[in-house]
């Protein structure tokens, strides 16, 4: 199951996700980790302790392909009244 979280506000990047689940007989043991999708090179991260079964939360890095831009509202400020 892939996330994307933005905020767009204090970044213009957009980070990916993964929520995944230990699938093996064996423990993932912590250690730095290479992300590869689609046979591309994406992230370095860093694997933590999983149980056999166990879900997880991988952090992907910044998604390449999704684009934010921010514009900031514009503030309006009227003043009426007798002189």
């Amino acid at each position: 199951e892939f996330t994307h979280y933005a905020v767009p506000k204090l970044q213009p990047h957009c980070y990916l996700n993964a929520k995944t689940v230990n699938a093996s007989e064996y423990p993932f043991l912590p250690a730095p980790m290479n992300v590869f999708m689609n046979d591309n090179f994406i992230a370095l991260s860093n694997m933590k302790s999983v149980s056999p079964q166990e879900s997880f939360d991988l952090y992907l890095g910044v998604d390449a392909s999704v684009r934010i831009e921010y514009k900031p509202p514009k503030k309006f400020r009227e003043t009426a009244g007798l002189l």
